[in-house]
C-alpha cells in the first residue's frame, strides 16, 4: 500500500505521494465517488493542497497493524477535531469521531496493535 501510494500519480495532477494526496482529500468534497474522489479536483484546490504539504500541514505515519490497510485520519483545528477510520477496504470506513463524539462505530475491538497513519 505505501508503495503504491508513493510513486502512483494521482488524478487530475502531474504529482504523486501520500501528503498530496491526503491534502486534496480535504477538497474533495464528493465522498460517493469512492475511489474516483479526486476525479473532479479544481486546479485552485491542487494549489492550496501543495501550500498544505510545503507548509507541513500534512503528516503521514505508518500504522503497525496486522489490517491489509489501514488509514486513520486525525483533523485538528483551532474549534474542532475529527477522526476517520478507514479498514480492509477503500470504502470500509469503521470509525466517525467529532469533538470527543462518535458518530459511526464498527470498528473490531481488537486492541493488540497500536495503530496510526494520517494526522493534520
Amino acid at each position: 500500500m505505501i508503495k503504491n501510494a508513493l510513486s502512483v500519480g494521482i488524478p487530475g495532477t502531474d504529482s504523486c505521494g501520500i501528503n498530496l494526496a491526503a491534502a486534496l482529500g480535504i477538497f474533495a468534497c464528493n465522498s460517493d465517488k469512492n475511489l474516483q474522489i479526486l476525479a473532479n479536483i479544481k486546479p485552485t484546490d491542487i494549489q492550496k493542497a501543495i501550500k498544505m504539504v510545503k507548509q507541513d500541514l500534512i503528516t503521514v505515519k505508518l500504522a503497525n497493524t496486522h489490517k491489509k490497510l489501514y488509514i486513520e485520519v486525525v483533523i485538528e483545528t483551532d474549534i474542532s477535531c475529527s477522526k476517520v477510520i478507514i479498514e480492509e477496504h477503500h470504502d470500509n470506513v469503521v470509525l466517525i469521531e467529532v469533538d470527543g463524539n462518535t458518530i459511526k462505530n464498527n470498528q473490531c475491538k481488537d486492541t493488540r496493535y497500536s495503530t496510526m497513519i494520517m494526522d493534520s
